[in-house]
């Protein structure tokens, strides 16, 4: 069983705003663990407290969202962020396997690469970076996503191994560059849709 800790009633989840914040949402609002309903409960109160905050600054704009999550039992976590190198004129990647929320602290520890070719990332590559081989799968996937929907970053901090041995990207953050939008239909949708909202 799971309970959540929202003040609020509802019969279903609306994910749209999932990856929204950042900064502080790493070290303090945001994710909460409940697994009895007097902690949720608790997690109500608070939260109804910070919904009280929260529309005298904002005025009428609710917190409208809560996201429940399957709590993974973490193994390791890693960083990977592929962003467009200007000065290179080409795709940069960067990895650690030093990932999550003190990544800033971790600097020493990532790797900076260069694909050969700009539009393939090929699979001995991949592997020269991560040093496994599901994780350079994973890395293909994710530089073939960021050719694909012409990012200028797509970075996901982090990547989570879990116990089971399966890889969970945890967190994303994905900028497409606005000049390419005329090539994206469905992305262009969701930022009209978006901005009409």
């Amino acid at each position: 069983e799971a309970y959540h800790g929202s003040p609020h009633t509802f019969d279903q989840f609306d994910a749209t705003k999932i990856g929204t914040g950042e900064g502080a949402q790493s070290y303090g609002h945001g994710l909460y663990f409940a697994e009895n309903p007097k902690v949720a409960g608790e997690y109500k109160k608070s939260l109804s407290q910070i919904q009280k905050l929260h529309q005298k600054k904002y005025g009428n704009y609710d917190i409208d969202t809560l996201l429940v999550e399957m709590k993974l039992d973490v193994a390791k976590e890693y960083f990977l962020s592929i962003c467009y190198d200007t000065l290179q004129r080409r795709p940069m990647i960067m990895f650690s396997d030093n990932g999550g929320i003190d990544i800033e602290k971790n600097q020493d520890s990532i790797i900076k690469f260069y694909p050969l070719q700009v539009n393939i990332l090929n699979s001995k590559e991949a592997k020269k970076i991560t040093g496994d081989k599901k994780l350079s799968d994973l890395l293909i996937k994710v530089y073939d996503a960021f050719i694909k929907f012409d990012c200028s970053r797509l970075e996901i901090n982090p990547i989570i191994l879990a116990k089971d041995g399966y890889f969970y990207a945890a967190d994303a953050k994905i900028t497409i560059d606005d000049n390419s939008l005329f090539r994206q239909e469905i992305l262009a949708e969701i930022i009209s849709n978006n901005e009409k909202n």
